[in-house]
């Protein structure tokens, strides 16, 4: 199993340690991967546009670095109300779309808990066969946990990835 650590703001996965066979993305520079993790459940409701706008922006920001730095993005987009919806698996960024409001319309409780569970998981798949690599986590929410089935009482599992 993968260890996600946290330090001054990083997120970093590290590599599973029986894990033997490993790949190289790209010489060109260390490849990053972007996980967002985006509440959109009812409440955020009175918000939403500021989460469109805000989304896009990093998203264009995020286009634009690719191209500076010429490094490999790649972003996983997954939304969470009452279930979990991932709307984009570890795709180029310059290949993800921008928010508008039919990609983005707020409904349902919080599954915080089952969101943050799948992208924590859906890292460590990605990278497990990387040497070079970094991870960036950006959670949005407004609120607390109330809906997850998949890791409800399961949150120390999650809370031990992350240090």
């Amino acid at each position: 199993m993968s260890k996600v650590t946290i330090n001054n703001g990083q997120v970093n996965v590290a590599p599973s340690p029986t894990n033997k066979k490993r790949r190289t993305v790209n010489k060109k520079a260390t490849p990053l991967f972007i996980y967002q993790v985006i509440d959109k459940s009812g409440s955020m409701g009175n918000v939403r546009n500021d989460v469109i706008n805000g989304s896009n922006i990093y998203i264009n920001d995020r286009k634009q670095q690719s191209k500076d730095e010429k490094r490999d993005i790649k972003m996983s987009v997954i939304l969470f109300d009452t279930t979990v919806k991932t709307l984009y698996d570890n795709v180029d960024v310059n290949n993800i779309e921008l928010f508008n409001e039919t990609t983005y319309s707020p409904s349902g409780g919080t599954a915080l808990w089952d969101g943050v569970g799948l992208a924590l998981e859906r890292a460590e798949k990605d990278v497990a066969e990387l040497d070079d690599f970094l991870v960036l986590f950006a959670v949005k929410t407004d609120g607390e946990e109330n809906s997850s089935h998949i890791y409800k009482g399961r949150e120390s599992v999650i809370k031990s990835k992350i240090e």
